[in-house]
């Protein structure tokens, strides 16, 4: 099923649909929600913003990059200025309270007492953080939890990325925005060579500490099939559409009782082939005001 198919049903957030929404929500045995970027941006972490960044990260931003966006492939000019950027993400990222923990502690709220998975693309851990249960969790794309072997030596060499961060951030000399003390770059314990974050951006990628995720999954989804089953597609676009995008699409139109809401302001289509069943919703609006508005009833 692909995500450019026909548009089944696409709505604001009418009275209509937000009571089609709750009715199927509160019908539904199983929830699934998958969720891109847009359910960070919800909670304040948005990657395209240059009014986030660039106060944060002057030094950097005068050498050219504008948003978080912009990091990714960047050319750092040395190891020090590389990893203190990325000592200072990391604390803002993923050890940080984010800006609007709402849309999280409601959803959380919402599908509380449902058989409930979460398939994400987000590495910042923010599902976990605000308490839904980490053994329901597949963070697909890695975490910013963790670091890795950027040669991949090993399935084994990824490590907890706590311990660094907090003897990293200190060091950070905020003037230069460089680490100040060359022994804290962070090197492989196993073949002694560069370290990277333990996120998915090219074929050094470790999932070794992810497949138990995906194999609890396939538990989850067996067990899913008896009874209704609600996916709730959230903030996913067209960056990475393979990971929980056609996924949650897939998903849905596989289930014998499967129902497919999908929430996104700019790419809320949902695919034509759930037409025939009547089981797929769009809305073009955020996931958190449609929590707001679904907390409010």
């Amino acid at each position: 099923m692909s995500s450019q198919a026909s548009i089944l049903q696409v709505s604001d957030l009418s009275p209509q649909m937000l009571q089609q929404v709750a009715s199927w929500l509160a019908e539904a045995d199983h929830v699934l929600i998958t969720a891109g970027a847009g359910m960070s941006v919800d909670a304040g972490f948005d990657y395209t913003r240059s009014d986030q960044f660039v106060p944060r990260y002057p030094v950097l931003a005068a050498r050219g990059p504008q948003c978080r966006y912009h990091v990714f492939g960047y050319a750092w000019a040395s190891e020090a200025e590389q990893w203190g950027h990325i000592a200072r993400h990391l604390e803002e990222l993923r050890y940080a309270p984010p800006p609007n923990a709402l849309p999280y502690v409601q959803l959380q709220a919402l599908t509380a007492g449902k058989n409930r998975f979460v398939l994400t693309s987000n590495a910042d851990d923010l599902f976990e953080r605000s308490g839904f249960d980490a053994k329901h969790l597949w963070t697909r794309q890695g975490s910013y939890s963790r670091l890795q072997c950027f040669g991949a030596c090993d399935a084994a060499s990824t490590w907890l990325a706590d311990e660094w961060v907090a003897r990293a951030v200190p060091a950070v000399d905020l003037v230069s925005e460089e680490l100040r003390d060359p022994t804290l770059i962070p090197h492989c314990p196993t073949c002694g060579g560069p370290a990277m974050l333990n996120v998915r951006g090219g074929d050094w990628f470790i999932d070794a500490p992810y497949l138990p995720q995906g194999e609890r999954f396939g538990e989850w989804w067996s067990q899913a099939q008896g009874g209704q089953l609600l996916v709730l597609d959230v903030g996913s676009g067209f960056n990475t559409p393979s990971v929980v995008r056609w996924p949650a699409e897939q998903l849905a139109e596989r289930h014998r009782q499967g129902r497919l809401v999908r929430v996104n302001r700019e790419y809320p289509q949902v695919p034509a082939e759930l037409g025939g069943r009547g089981l797929g919703l769009g809305l073009a609006c955020s996931g958190g005001e449609l929590w707001q508005a679904l907390t409010a009833l």
